[in-house]
Order: C-alpha cells, then sequence, then structure tokens
C-alpha cells in the first residue's frame, strides 16, 4: 500500500463499501461489506490498522482467534457516559464527546477486548487526516481515548490488558508528522491590550476581568460568583467559589481578594442581594438600553416604548442567570476587535484627509464616526462616498486605501480571559520570587502546573549569568 496518505472509503454502484489501494504497481479494489453497515466500519477500522502498521489487509474470518468476548466499544461508552462524564462540566463533555467521535466511527461495534495499539493509531491517524487539529489536541483526545479504557478496566468491564497495551502508543512528537499544525503556545495577556478592550465591555465584564486579572481566579470560578460568597469581614475579602475545578478530589477553594480586585467588585456588590449573582447578564442590557436612550435624536413614541419593552422582557427570558465562560470569552474577543476597529478608523481618517482637500474633512470625520466597527466591505463603500461627495474621481484611491488599512493586523493583540490567569500567575511569581506561595494563590496541587502557568522572563536569566557565570 501507498504510504503517502490514509485510503478512503468509497462506495460502489452496487452498494458495497470499498477502498481502492496501490501494491506493487498494480492497483486494486478491497470490498469491505455493505456501504455504512457496522460490518464495514469495522473492517474499514482493520484495514486502516493495516495500513499504519505496514502490513497487507487481511479480512475478518482469516484473522487469527483473538479474545472477543465482552462488550462492544459502543456499550461501554454509553456505560462510561452515564456514571462518569455526565456529570463533569460541560467543557470536559464535549471533549470527551469529540474524542470518542472516531472511535465510534471506526470501532463502534467491535468488542472492547479485541481492541490495541494497532485500532488506537488508526483512530489517531482519522484525527490527523482531518487537518483540523494540531498536534496537542490530537494527544490530548487520544489520552481520553486511553482515559475511557482504563475507567472499564477499573470498573472490571474488560480485561486490564487492553489499557496496558494502549499505553505502549506513544504521543506524536514535534516534527513527526509532516504539516501538523503545533499547539499554540498560551502565554501571559499584557496590560495595555487588557485595558484597550476594557472600555468596550459592560460594566459586569469590565469587572470580571479586572477581577480576574488582580485574582489569579479561573473564568468559571469568577462567574458564579454570588455576593454571599464573599466574605468582606477580612482582609484580604475572601472568596468561597460553591464548584470548583479540583472539587471532585475533595480538595477546597478559597480566593483572595485584595484593594485592586476590592474596587472593581465593590460596586458591583452592592447592587446585588446575597443570592444573587454579581455579574449578570440582565445588568448589561439594562446599560445597552439606558446608552441607546441616551443616543436617540428623537424622543419615544408610547408604541416605540411598548416594543422595547416587549423585546426586552424576550431578550431577559432567553439569558440566563450568569455567564458562561464561552459567552464571557465571546465577549472579551468581540470588544478587542472592537478596539482594533476603533484605531483603524482613526487611521482612516487621517489617511483620507491626507488624500481629499481641505473642505472634505468634515464630511470625512462625520462618516468615520458613525461608521459600526464591524468593518465590512459595505461599510467602506459607505465611507468612501460620504467622504469623496462629488469628487467620484478619487473613490477608487479611496477605497483602495481604506482596504489597505483594514488589513493591516491590529494594535490590540488578542488574548483569552485564560491568559488573565497566566498573566497573574507571573506577576505574582515576579514580584514575589515564591512559586509555592503563587501556586496557593492559583489553587494548584503541583508545583509542575504553576511553572506551566508563569511566563518565562529571559531578562532575569540574563541578569544571573552576568551576576555568577
Amino acid at each position: 500500500m501507498s504510504k503517502n496518505r490514509l485510503p478512503s472509503l468509497h462506495r460502489h454502484a452496487s452498494g458495497q463499501a470499498f477502498v481502492r489501494v496501490r501494491e506493487h504497481g498494480t492497483t486494486k479494489d478491497i470490498y469491505l461489506g455493505r456501504y455504512g453497515s457496522a460490518e464495514a466500519r469495522s473492517a474499514y477500522g482493520a484495514l486502516l490498522a493495516a495500513f499504519v502498521a505496514g502490513e497487507a489487509y487481511e479480512p475478518a474470518e482469516r484473522k487469527p482467534a483473538r479474545d472477543t468476548a465482552g462488550p462492544t466499544i459502543d456499550e461501554l461508552l454509553v456505560t462510561y457516559w452515564h456514571e462518569e462524564i455526565e456529570r463533569r462540566s460541560n467543557n470536559v463533555q464535549l471533549k470527551v464527546r469529540l474524542s470518542m467521535v472516531p472511535l465510534r466511527k471506526l470501532y463502534g461495534d467491535t468488542q472492547a477486548n479485541a481492541f490495541g495499539p494497532r485500532a488506537l493509531a488508526s483512530v489517531r491517524d482519522t484525527m490527523v487526516k482531518s487537518g483540523r487539529l494540531s498536534r496537542g489536541e490530537i494527544n490530548e483526545r487520544v489520552q481520553n481515548v486511553r482515559t475511557f479504557f482504563r475507567w472499564c478496566v477499573s470498573r472490571e468491564l474488560i480485561g486490564p490488558s487492553v489499557a496496558h497495551a494502549l499505553d505502549a502508543l506513544a504521543n506524536l512528537r514535534a516534527g513527526e508528522v509532516r504539516g501538523l499544525r503545533e499547539p499554540r503556545v498560551i502565554g501571559a495577556a499584557k496590560w495595555p491590550d487588557v485595558e484597550a478592550a476594557l472600555v468596550h465591555l459592560s460594566s459586569p465584564l469590565r469587572a470580571a476581568v479586572l477581577v480576574q486579572w488582580w485574582s489569579g481566579a479561573r473564568a468559571g470560578e469568577i462567574l458564579q460568583m454570588r455576593a454571599g460568597d464573599v466574605d468582606r469581614s477580612t482582609n484580604p475579602w475572601r472568596f468561597t467559589p460553591a464548584t470548583h475545578k479540583t472539587q471532585r478530589f475533595g480538595r477546597g477553594r478559597v480566593i483572595f481578594v485584595g484593594p485592586q480586585a476590592q474596587a472593581a467588585l465593590a460596586p458591583m456588590l452592592l447592587r446585588c442581594d446575597p443570592t444573587e449573582y454579581v455579574f449578570k447578564p440582565a445588568d448589561a442590557l439594562e446599560e445597552q438600553r439606558q446608552a441607546k436612550r441616551t443616543a436617540r435624536r428623537s424622543p419615544m413614541t408610547p408604541s416605540q416604548r411598548a416594543r422595547e419593552a416587549a423585546r426586552s422582557r424576550h431578550r431577559l427570558d432567553q439569558i440566563g442567570e450568569r455567564y458562561a465562560t464561552t459567552t464571557y470569552n465571546r465577549a472579551c474577543a468581540r470588544a478587542i476587535a472592537d478596539a482594533n476597529a476603533v484605531r483603524k478608523l482613526a487611521k482612516m481618517r487621517q489617511a483620507l484627509c491626507a488624500l481629499l482637500p481641505a473642505d472634505r474633512h468634515e464630511d470625512i470625520g462625520r462618516a468615520c464616526e458613525r461608521a459600526p466597527h464591524m468593518l465590512t466591505g459595505r461599510v467602506l463603500d459607505r465611507i468612501a462616498r460620504l467622504s469623496c461627495g462629488p469628487e467620484t474621481a478619487r473613490k477608487a484611491a479611496v477605497r483602495k486605501a481604506l482596504e489597505d488599512i483594514v488589513k493591516e493586523p491590529g494594535e490590540v493583540r488578542r488574548w483569552s480571559v485564560h491568559m488573565l490567569r497566566h498573566a497573574a500567575a507571573t506577576r505574582i511569581e515576579a514580584s514575589s520570587l515564591d512559586f509555592d506561595g503563587t501556586r496557593c494563590v492559583l489553587g494548584h496541587t503541583s508545583l509542575d502546573v504553576t511553572r506551566l502557568y508563569v511566563e518565562r522572563d529571559e531578562r532575569r536569566a540574563a541578569a544571573l549569568v552576568a551576576k555568577l557565570g
């Protein structure tokens, strides 16, 4: 078989599933059963396993007998989901579900006792072939598959040799697969980038970002904060989240809220009851409504007021009591995009004032001020039209200048809410030089995990070598 790429499964006009392979200069078709059937999926998985191992494919009936007693992988996955994964967080459930998709597709109807390292390699190669995953994501998903089989061994649902054999398949190393994307290194967010995005966030999310920046807490811990969970009788304040990441291991979690975080949190605590969530989407919605009322140029009619009240009630019914982590992260990404758009609009204004005569400058300023932050082609056309006015001869040059500015990378670098935690870890360790204290602040059990969060400072290394070397 050619080792350039994995053979694809095709459907014959007869309804049979087949794979076209090339051996010794000749092409042949291998038929695997009815297309879409469990038999064809199982045979295709076995063929991929043989392909990865560099062996000739041998039909199932001619393979040596193996121990195939016991439940199938599909049956065990149902048990695993209901007994173990269903009680975990939504993030963990999503990761497990995505990890099991290729496993079910290739080996769902296979007895779990017959699953081995070659089959796991074929599952991994399917992930590689998708072209959407990085090396780190593939290794993580393969590890989730191993965890599933170890759980089955712990419940004595399959033999212990299965999980032991799967550990023999090593993780993918850097450069091992040509063209495979390397995982993106999660660094620490920089304060100028965070500060630029804060002005484009609503008050609840702005406070959440500041509290997370100064406390180093996880986003999920901050968003579940209730006013009654914060003990303000001590200094610093103590926040005990109701649930946290390591709770299932019997570990406690206390988040200390220092003076800087207290200044951001105090106004939010004043506006809510002890049982209410501190960071509520309803507050952001009301803030948005007030801003729209202030920006209105004409008084609102009774019918408009009634329609707005109906829309607001509908939106309040749709949103939850508190923010989800994904919503929080998306809002921050949108604020970063808005911050970059504001800077690009200012650049556009300067460029257009240089291209067009002085009598058009007022129209240029008005067009850029009223432009939305989503700089689409229609928005650029409108800015060019309003800026040029009757001077249509320069419209093409103006449009080209606007496009060039939009294509420029944003001045505000992208950051995620998880990078706020990395920034807090780096800042605390750099100021205290205490790794164990940083570990306690972040809520880690192991110092090795804390070292992953603290960004390396090459200046400190250079100073040490200059002093001691």
